[in-house]
């Protein structure tokens, strides 16, 4: 085993696939990538653990930073209400022919800011609940195990297979002026007593009323969830076709293809995450090194990849705030095509001991979506589009060279690297780190 232990394998610790290996919301292709293939006859067995920091925050479509739940935190006015509930748009409708307006300057006084001459709005369109504000973290562990062999010593061919660990804990309270309970006191009768009902139940409303709602809808009321499941599992291979002497320079053909394996998110629970893709995905790279000195090694990766067309459950209503059960369909998705490339060094602190670090750019155009309805699905594909740029730092440790000369009775590598979304558009912002251990034999 010793004749084929080469120095080729202290230059590169990443896995064969890892430009395939998704945690969360995000891929872990942005390092320092090697286009190293194994010995002829060799195999490599890679452990790697990946952990985001919590997710709290992404990148608009301007490429600004928002809370991920600030588009849906929302005025419970009548307005908003009437899009969750289309049938309280007559009622909204029935309060303005009152002809009563609402002032909430005087809302103190007898008649509750409300009268003929107030200087506000009609109390049909002044009836809000307040402001329901929203909070939300997202965590994700990963365990990527995968497996490579050395076909020939050109081409070296594996798998991986992910399994995820997903928790999303979210919380919800509702704040500022209940004018509705103002509206209520003071034009509620039993002579309307259609309008006094929905305007009590409005006028009252807790967290457990927007919770009736939800189920009322068809969606699930839970306020956390937390599964564990197996992701998208990824074939492929690596071909070296240059290959200077000394290794000064390095060019290899990468190509890998993800099965959907990894489940898809039930519709009717908000908080569930997908585990997978849903499609078939191939992805083609190439990737070069270049040694200009014995301490350092350049190297830039440029990835394409393809999503086959797939189908998915998705509730479509481009006019429904909450689009109910019923609206659910199988719908067609055509996801974007998907471009990266980075650039990385490595530093050979000594034989054994490399540091990192890397900067990678990704693109992913618009989705398509298609369903059976007579209705323009082109609402779905809002935002689908994204950019992110990723910097990377990280260090890593092999024991071959101490192998070779019998000091160590294991050849492997261990490594941990860090990555930390600088900008982006339309990806969450998250921060995450991996370990990884590779056993050779």
């Amino acid at each position: 085993m010793k004749r084929v232990l080469t120095k080729k394998w202290v230059v590169g610790h990443s896995i064969l696939l890892a430009v395939l290996v998704g945690l969360c919301f995000y891929s872990v292709n942005s390092y320092a990538e090697t286009a190293q293939v194994l010995p002829q006859g060799r195999s490599r067995f890679s452990f790697v653990y990946g952990q985001t920091d919590g997710v709290s925050e992404d990148f608009t479509d301007h490429g600004e930073r928002e809370s991920i739940v600030q588009p849906y935190e929302v005025q419970l006015s009548s307005a908003t209400i009437a899009k969750a509930k289309p049938e309280f748009a007559t009622i909204v409708n029935g309060l303005n022919k009152l002809g009563l307006h609402y002032d909430a300057s005087q809302r103190n006084n007898g008649d509750h800011g409300v009268s003929a001459t107030a200087n506000g709005p009609l109390i049909g369109d002044a009836f809000s609940r307040g402001y329901l504000s929203l909070d939300a973290q997202a965590h994700q562990q990963e365990y990527a195990t995968s497996y490579q062999y050395g076909l020939t010593k050109h081409l070296t061919i594996g798998f991986m297979v992910p399994v995820k660990k997903m928790q999303v804990n979210a919380g919800a309270s509702i704040d500022g002026l209940n004018q509705a309970s103002d509206i209520v006191k003071q034009v509620g009768t039993p002579a309307l007593q259609q309008i006094n009902d929905a305007m009590q139940l409005v006028s009252t409303g807790n967290l457990q009323t927007i919770k009736d709602i939800l189920k009322t809808q068809g969606y699930s009321d839970a306020t956390s969830w937390s599964k564990s499941g197996v992701g998208d599992v990824v074939f492929g291979g690596r071909y070296n076709y240059v290959a200077t002497p000394h290794d000064r320079f390095l060019s290899s053909f990468q190509m890998g293809v993800a099965a959907p394996t990894g489940a898809l998110k039930d519709p009717s629970q908000p908080l569930t995450q997908d585990f997978g893709t849903g499609a078939w995905y191939g992805e083609l790279a190439n990737i070069v090194n270049y040694n200009p000195a014995q301490w350092v090694t350049l190297s830039n990766g440029t990835h394409y990849g393809k999503y086959l067309a797939n189908h998915r459950q998705m509730r479509t209503d481009p006019d429904a705030f909450l689009p109910d059960a019923s609206t659910q369909e199988d719908v067609v998705v055509r996801q974007g095509d998907k471009y990266s490339t980075n650039f990385g060094i490595d530093f050979h602190v000594s034989q054994g001991l490399t540091f990192n670090t890397s900067y990678e750019f990704d693109w992913q155009k618009i989705s398509n979506y298609q369903g059976s309805k007579n209705i323009d699905y082109s609402y779905l594909s809002m935002d689908s589009n994204s950019f992110q740029e990723v910097a990377q730092a990280g260090l890593s440790l092999t024991t071959i060279p101490s192998f070779l000369k019998a000091e160590f009775p294991v050849p492997m590598g261990i490594a941990v690297n860090f990555y930390v979304p600088t900008t982006g558009k339309n990806v969450p912002i998250v921060p995450y780190g991996t370990a990884e251990l590779d056993l050779y034999f």
